[in-house]
């Protein structure tokens, strides 16, 4: 008989856990593009301004900020390190790994490659730019680290104004990008001078006291053949 006040103490405690319980608010599945609609912003404006990882206008901030409040907004922290995540491999892109010229490049990637602990992915576009952007699309899609364009630019300015804006794109999600060649696509640039070297040929052939030159170029429609050939050109 003693215990029945204890028991009913231990009943009420139960009780108003089982409240708070059913009091707490259930997920709401709030994303973040919830936030940004309601504060009138783009979906990657209210990443950085949650994210603190870019400076914003103040206005801006405040819209994002109250109204991620108003939503009860919580981040997932899981989708946060997914989408920061990378590969730790390099995309390196070559026209022909036959070529002893980009088997060297090749070679070069891969011995830098081991001592920074990272992996070469090699890709092979028999020299067309409609491979040469879908091999593009694929790195980018694997979130590869970097990507690498070791053969000459295209002269096609479609093709290269297409790869252009997937680069751009890939650099924009936090991808390196590093080219061999003249390119229109942008990224840090390795730049042989074809020009100059197609004219110091044509001027040693001048000096030797050749008049009529036969030329035999690489393939068309790439930047580094019609550099050598101005170049050769310009001398004669």
């Amino acid at each position: 008989m003693g215990r029945g006040p204890r028991r009913d103490a231990r009943r009420r405690r139960l009780s108003l856990r089982g409240a708070r319980r059913v009091n707490q608010p259930e997920p709401t599945g709030v994303t973040l593009l919830d936030v940004a609609r309601l504060a009138g912003v783009s979906e990657s404006t209210a990443s950085r301004v949650l994210a603190g990882s870019r400076p914003v206008r103040d206005a801006l901030r405040r819209r994002v900020v109250e109204s991620a409040s108003a939503l009860a907004y919580t981040p997932n922290p899981h989708a946060r390190a997914l989408a920061r995540a990378r590969d730790a491999a390099i995309a390196l892109v070559v026209h022909d790994i036959t070529d002893p010229y980009f088997s060297e490049i090749a070679r070069g990637a891969l011995e830098s490659a081991r001592a920074a602990s990272r992996t070469v992915l090699v890709s092979d576009t028999g020299r067309d730019p409609a491979h040469e952007l879908e091999i593009v699309r694929r790195a980018r899609a694997q979130r590869v680290e970097a990507l690498v364009l070791a053969g000459s630019g295209s002269t096609d300015r479609a093709a290269s104004e297409l790869l252009a804006a997937e680069i751009h794109a890939y650099e924009r999600a936090g991808g390196r990008v590093a080219v061999v060649g003249r390119h229109l696509a942008g990224g840090d640039c390795v730049r042989p001078d074809n020009v100059a070297s197609g004219r110091l040929l044509g001027e040693h052939l001048v000096g030797l006291g050749h008049r009529l030159v036969a030329a035999v170029t690489g393939p068309d429609g790439l930047t580094a053949s019609d550099d050598r050939l101005a170049g050769l050109l310009g001398a004669l």
